[in-house]
């Protein structure tokens, strides 16, 4: 079916779409995807990440609460899935138990937002997929090599269009590589349950496994790679790029909420955030040490 992307689509239905079920008769099969419900998709992915988007999905079910000053839980999915987002009353719960710091029922404008920014189950997977990488290694090298993002901020459409054309390349190889992982997974995970379910005794031995016996021959430096000896960089790098250093979480005995970069400026670069509440000080480490409680310590 032909369809332009860069079509405004205004409706979605409100079912979960593109839920595709579990593969009973083998790959061979395929999920037979459906390419404008893909491509809808696609467009409503860009909408969720839209604060001005989400903010105006936000006013118009705050507006059918009476006297609200929020959003209740019963509106909640509905709100969601006006932004394409596949989720479940169990999402639901787990967002009002994490952003729900006021524990009134109601989540405010701020905590709506990153409730929808919050990694789903497929989100959490894609994550893993080096699609980043494979982006920098796609982008053109021009003439500055000392500035290479300045020869991307120089790109064309039509250099773009080159570029997406060598990226979709190596994305299908990457998908490929990757779906096959988690085929593998899946058989070796279901060919457990049958062994299971065989066997049937109550005092049986089971033995777990996830992957192949090629997996097994890589050890835990082949799945994981190998321990990185800058540790200081690769700490920083986990908390300040790696995916999940810029999403939300409220701790469970401040209720404060936080992200993984936020808690290292304020505790490796000593700089103050936005959420400094619960009487969080920035003090000096040397005024810490002569203090009486470390006094005492020694």
């Amino acid at each position: 079916c032909a369809v332009d992307p860069m079509d405004p689509i205004d409706t979605m239905p409100n079912e979960e779409v593109g839920q595709a079920a579990p593969l009973e008769t083998g790959p061979t099969e395929g999920v037979n995807p459906d390419l404008a419900l893909l491509l809808k998709q696609v467009d409503w992915g860009f909408k969720r990440r839209s604060k001005d988007q989400c903010m105006k999905v936000f006013d118009t079910y705050q507006s059918m609460q009476d006297g609200v000053g929020g959003l209740r839980k019963e509106k909640m999915l509905d709100a969601m899935r006006d932004l394409g987002i596949r989720a479940t009353h169990l999402d639901v719960d787990e967002i009002f138990e994490c952003m729900d710091t006021s524990d009134e029922g109601v989540l405010d404008a701020e905590e709506f937002w990153r409730g929808c920014q919050r990694p789903f189950y497929l989100e959490q997977w894609s994550d893993t997929v080096p699609l980043t990488k494979m982006l920098s290694d796609v982008m053109p090298i021009g003439s500055d090599q000392d500035d290479p993002l300045r020869t991307v901020s120089q790109l064309t459409p039509k250099d773009i269009d080159v570029v997406g054309d060598a990226f979709l390349v190596g994305f299908k190889r990457m998908l490929q590589e990757e779906v096959e992982k988690l085929r593998n997974c899946y058989a070796a995970v279901d060919g457990r349950k049958a062994i299971e379910k065989a066997k049937g005794g109550k005092f049986d031995i089971i033995t777990m496994s996830c992957g192949g016996i090629d997996d097994f021959h890589e050890g835990l430096s082949g799945r994981l790679g190998q321990p990185h000896l800058d540790f200081d960089a690769a700490v920083e790098a986990e908390h300040c790029k790696y995916a999940g250093h810029d999403i939300p979480f409220t701790t469970s005995n401040y209720g404060i909420t936080t992200t993984p970069k936020e808690e290292w400026d304020v505790i490796v670069n000593r700089k103050p955030t936005n959420n400094m509440g619960h009487n969080r000080q920035i003090h000096d480490v040397d005024e810490l040490m002569g203090s009486e409680v470390v006094k005492e310590a020694e």
